[in-house]
This record gives C-alpha cells, sequence and structure tokens, in this order.
C-alpha cells in the first residue's frame, strides 16, 4: 500500500477551506464585521470514520453577546451560528475515504496515530483561515479562527489564538483554571476540603472538574468526601469519588451505607468496594442490582468478573432477574475488558443467563486485545452465533465484525443469519455483510 501523503491532505483540505470561506459564507453573511471563523462538527469513531469538518462564521450582529459560560456559551459554539457552510460533497467524500482507509488499514494505534497526524492538519488549515480571513473578510478587532470541538474543548481552541487574546475573550475558563493552579499548590487536604464545595456547580471550578482533581488526590481526599456524603443534592458524587479512589475505611462503609436507596451511587460505591454481604442483607432490590451491575459497566477499570451476579441470578426473582436485565441491556456503556479478562469474558459466554452472555458477547468485541486473544476470541464468539437467545447471537455478530480483518474466516457463519428467525439478528447480518470489503 502506497504511504499516505499528509501533506498533499492537508494542502487539498486548506484549499477547499478558503474556497468555502471565500465563496459560500461570505456571501451569506450581513454587513457587520467578523468576530471569528471556525472548523466545527469533526466527527470520529474508533476504528472508523473520521469525518472532514463544517465552515462556519459569526458576526457582531448576529452572534450572541458574550456570557459567563465564555467558551461554552452560545457566542463560541458555531452549531448555534447563523452562518455555516459544509465542505463540498465530492471533495469531503474523496478526502474522507482516503483518510479512513488510512486509519483503518492497521490496529488500533494506527487509528489513533492517524486521529492525531489529522488534528494536527486542522489546527494547521485553522491556521490558515486565520491569517487569510482579514484579507478576504471584513473582521473585528478581536477576531479569532479556532477548530471548536466537544472533545478537545478549550484546549484545542487555545492553540490557534494568541494568549492575550484569548485570555480577553475567555476570561471565565482563564479564571477557572487559574484557581485550579492555586489550588494544586496547596495541601491535598486543603485542596479536597475546597473541591468538596465545587460539588453540583457549573462555573468556574465545576463539580467535573472536583471529581477529577479528587480522584488525582486519592486517600488523603477521603476525610473531605465522607461528611460530603451527607449533602442531599450532591452526596452522590462524593460517593462516585470514593468508590473511584477505592476507599474502603470503616467510616467510609458506614457513611455510604447510611445513604443507599437515596441515590444508586451510594449502593453502586459499596458494589465497587465489596460490601455485598451487607448489600444482600440490607439494601433495597433496586440499589443491590445496581451495585451488582455497576461493575460490568464503563464507570471504572476493575478485573472482569461474573461469579457474585451469576449466583445471584441463580435464585433471583423473574422481577429481579428483569432489572437485571435492563441494567446491562445492549447500549449500556460496557467496561472495557483487557487480556488479562479474556478467559472470564470466555466464561460468561457459556453463562446460564442470557444477560451474561450478551454482555460476554459485546465486550469481546475488541480487536485491541491483540491478535493472540483474537484466536481465542473469534472461534467462541463464531460458536454465540448459534445461542438460543437473540440478542446473543446479534451482538455475536457485531463484534466479529469489530475484529475487522481477523472475522473474515468467520463471515460465512454470519451469512447463515440472513435466514435467522429473529429479525434484528437477521438486519445485523445483512448490516455487517453489506460493509464487507
Amino acid at each position: 500500500m502506497a504511504k499516505f501523503d499528509w501533506r498533499r491532505f492537508e494542502k487539498e483540505l486548506t484549499s477547499e477551506c478558503l474556497r468555502a470561506l471565500g465563496q459560500d459564507l461570505v456571501p451569506m453573511l450581513d454587513a457587520s464585521p467578523i468576530y471569528a471563523v471556525a472548523l466545527f462538527g469533526v466527527y470520529r469513531e474508533l476504528d472508523g470514520v473520521l469525518a472532514l469538518p463544517s465552515l462556519a462564521a459569526s458576526t457582531e450582529g448576529t452572534g450572541a453577546a458574550a456570557d459567563t459560560d465564555g467558551f461554552w456559551g452560545a457566542r463560541w459554539n458555531p452549531p448555534d451560528w447563523k452562518f455555516q457552510t459544509p465542505l463540498t460533497e465530492s471533495v469531503t467524500a474523496r478526502l474522507e475515504t482516503e483518510l479512513t482507509a488510512e486509519a483503518g488499514r492497521g490496529s488500533e494505534r494506527q487509528w489513533r496515530n492517524t486521529e492525531a497526524r489529522y488534528f494536527a492538519v486542522l489546527l494547521n488549515v485553522t491556521k490558515a483561515l486565520g491569517k487569510t480571513s482579514p484579507d478576504m473578510l471584513t473582521v473585528s478587532d478581536e477576531f479569532v479562527a479556532f477548530w471548536h470541538d466537544e472533545a478537545g474543548g478549550v484546549d484545542l481552541a487555545r492553540k490557534t489564538i494568541a494568549k492575550k487574546r484569548f485570555d480577553r475573550l475567555f476570561a471565565p475558563q482563564v479564571e477557572r483554571q487559574r484557581t485550579l493552579n492555586q489550588s494544586r499548590r496547596e495541601s491535598p487536604e486543603a485542596r479536597a476540603a475546597f473541591l468538596v464545595t465545587r460539588f453540583g456547580v457549573y462555573d468556574g471550578v465545576s463539580s467535573e472538574d472536583a471529581e477529577r482533581e479528587l480522584i488525582s488526590i486519592g486517600q488523603p481526599a477521603v476525610q473531605a468526601l465522607v461528611p460530603a456524603l451527607a449533602d442531599k443534592e450532591n452526596g452522590w458524587e462524593a460517593a462516585h469519588v470514593l468508590a473511584m479512589i477505592g476507599s474502603s475505611s470503616p467510616d467510609t462503609i458506614k457513611a455510604l451505607r447510611a445513604h443507599v436507596g437515596e441515590n444508586d451511587w451510594f449502593a453502586a460505591a459499596l458494589g465497587y468496594l465489596g460490601d455485598y454481604e451487607w448489600l444482600v442483607g440490607s439494601a433495597p432490590e433496586g440499589a443491590l442490582v445496581t451495585a451488582l451491575t455497576m461493575t460490568l459497566q464503563a464507570w471504572k477499570q476493575v478485573p472482569l468478573d461474573y461469579h457474585r451476579l451469576e449466583a445471584f441470578l441463580d435464585s433471583a426473582s423473574k422481577k429481579t432477574l428483569a432489572l437485571v436485565d435492563d441494567e446491562l441491556k445492549p447500549g449500556r456503556s460496557y467496561v472495557e475488558i483487557r487480556r488479562d479478562d479474556v478467559p472470564e469474558a470466555l466464561r460468561g459466554l457459556s453463562s446460564r443467563h442470557a444477560v451474561l452472555r450478551w454482555h460476554a458477547a459485546s465486550v469481546l468485541g475488541n480487536r485491541g486485545l491483540g491478535a493472540a486473544a483474537g484466536k481465542q476470541v473469534l472461534p467462541a464468539l463464531e460458536r454465540a452465533l448459534s445461542d438460543a437467545h437473540p440478542t446473543v447471537r446479534r451482538l455475536a455478530v457485531l463484534s466479529i465484525s469489530y475484529w475487522k480483518s481477523a472475522a473474515k474466516p468467520y463471515l460465512p457463519a454470519i451469512e447463515a443469519l440472513r435466514n435467522d428467525p429473529d429479525e434484528s439478528v437477521r438486519d445485523t447480518a445483512v448490516y455487517v455483510l453489506s460493509g464487507d470489503d
């Protein structure tokens, strides 16, 4: 395969964005100065598509006023702007196809490396837009060009905006970072005492910031977190952080037990901390189900283990079984297993309980486990194509397909499911086979 020509790709994408700016956006604009031009809408999916951006501009006459949200307010959100344009469809289709093919030609690492290189290209394109726009448009004194991305957020925007201008325009984000930096110079205990006061707050140092910082502090944060459990509105956030830290001190366990039933996270935290005997004897049914299933979901990486839930299901009522099925229904965010988890996932694929079989079928669709694991996983998934439960069969089809080229020997087995008695299985088989290249 020929080496991907990144220089040519960047040149073509830059040329198309500048063309779209001059020919498509300019005729739309009102007479007031433009304060921003942005790339946005760069969708990507691991091991799947890497999309090209759309282009937008906003003028002083149409843009929202600055507000306390700063970068995250409507003034700086291109999807909210009046003036937007996609790139030329034929150019987009060709470049996206080339880029996605380059990303998908090898391992997951290859995909991520391609994504990173693509990000660098987008930043260069953004800089070209920023340099050229003042010659093509009437811009304000504080004009900026940036790439707007939900995941990259402020950090990406900062890379194409001069520091002094950035600090003026996005003062709320600058102040938030200043406060975080200042708190990091304090003792861990003092930091934690401040951070728990930010639970339920969405400006400045937010709840999300507080949780992330507290988890990084670890055990020294427990002293501040345990009293915070009593907060009727935000105590669940303290429970979440304690679970992520893994604090199982007697004081922590006692405090969490006192609030089980108020919010799922109190029971979930006890599940993460292994307090199952008390949960089985004392927790409400819904809370117990949450605790037993939480470690199979994508909140915290823990070793995969179906044994406890499997034993519980053996004597559960139909109502409880339905609760577990709902808690682990397809579409939930499952834990991402590691290589050491493969034997347990393979065992789960043969469980007497369909909910565990479909969970196992789903988590085994991870080619990042490596080729050696694939030699065990793919034959087991092929056997799951004959499972008595249609959800297991459907998820097995999808998981086989996620193994890319390694899945090709198993496509004939999927072909046979075009005639499956279940419509969802048939549709999934047809979908997977139609994408085979």
